[in-house]
């Protein structure tokens, strides 16, 4: 399936962007569709504006369970204002995957509203809390600590008598979340499997 097919304007979208040197995450939106190009509001870093110039650039819709892979991108001008223009190499080169997030140890404390908790990992698709509080599956816990993004439960294991871990899903991760789990990456924390 191609991204232009499933994206529509005001999409939130996370851009992953690897080389051979670094692994980068960005939010971004979409601005519109038509035909097989996809045009995405642009990024901007302390350089200027991001330039996908080399490397892999991948799109993950936020909330979605797929990865746009082997993107061109290419900035271009609309009405006097950059624009990303995304398309793929060829025909057949955009397609869609289950993915799996890649999580990092963190091991910190923090707080869950007025309650003290333990970031346990973290990944660009949510956490993993572990704290005293018994709360549902579906409930959602906002991390008070580091970044300030709620993340909805969607798996829940007791660790002992008082305590229970908690897998949050980020639905609408922040540029602090994102930079975060980068600089998890970048310091070479403990992946987990």
């Amino acid at each position: 399936m191609k991204a232009a097919e499933t994206l529509h304007e005001g999409d939130i979208i996370i851009i992953r962007w690897k080389t051979s040197r670094f692994t980068r995450l960005y939010r971004t939106v979409v601005l519109k569709v038509e035909g097989n190009i996809v045009a995405l509001e642009p990024i901007y870093d302390k350089l200027g504006i991001v330039p996908f110039d080399r490397g892999v650039t991948e799109l993950i819709p936020v909330g979605e369970e797929t990865v746009y892979q082997n993107l061109h991108v290419t900035l271009s001008h609309l009405n006097g204002k950059d624009i990303y223009l995304v398309s793929g190499h060829s025909e057949g080169s955009i397609y869609t995957e289950h993915r799996k997030f890649v999580r990092f140890t963190v091991n910190m404390k923090c707080s869950i509203g007025n309650n003290s908790a333990i970031l346990a990992d973290i990944s660009s698709g949510g956490f993993r809390v572990v704290l005293k509080n018994d709360y549902p599956i579906g409930a959602w816990l906002k991390l008070n600590e580091y970044f300030d993004v709620p993340g909805l439960i969607v798996r829940k294991s007791k660790v002992n008598s008082e305590m229970f871990s908690y897998g949050c899903q980020v639905l609408d991760p922040n540029n602090a979340f994102l930079n975060f789990v980068t600089a998890r990456e970048a310091e070479g924390a403990p992946v987990l499997n």
